[in-house]
């Protein structure tokens, strides 16, 4: 294949950065030109105590279900806790990285959603 072969499509997209146990975990979220969910894409550092497998197998969980069935989708991540912010004994703005990507979704669909 040549390069004028390749039809690469841009989405627009945003970031969040959400503090969690482990530090600020960024979560991107692109978009289609309708303004629904693309894609959620969590970044592969390791500066994260957990495996990279969890954060990518969460990054397509929530691209997968937030297409479908996104209410249920927060449903089942939100308030999910890990153990750092309460073992490190610091203030946390989500209660793990999953809690993160519920808070980032539903804030996503409730400034989507027409007043």
């Amino acid at each position: 294949m040549t390069e004028e072969n390749l039809n690469f499509k841009s989405y627009p997209s945003k970031t969040w950065g959400i503090k969690v146990g482990c530090g600020v975990l960024y979560i991107s979220i692109d978009f289609n030109e309708d303004g629904t969910i693309h894609k959620v894409r969590i970044p592969r550092n390791t500066k994260f105590n957990c495996s990279l497998i969890h954060r990518d197998s969460l990054a397509k969980q929530a691209t997968f279900q937030v297409r479908r069935h996104p209410k249920q989708l927060i449903k089942d991540l939100k308030g999910s806790k890990a153990h750092a912010c309460k073992n490190y004994n610091i203030v946390c703005k989500a209660y793990s990285c999953s809690d993160a990507v519920a808070q980032v979704i539903e804030e996503v669909i409730n400034d989507s959603v027409p007043k």
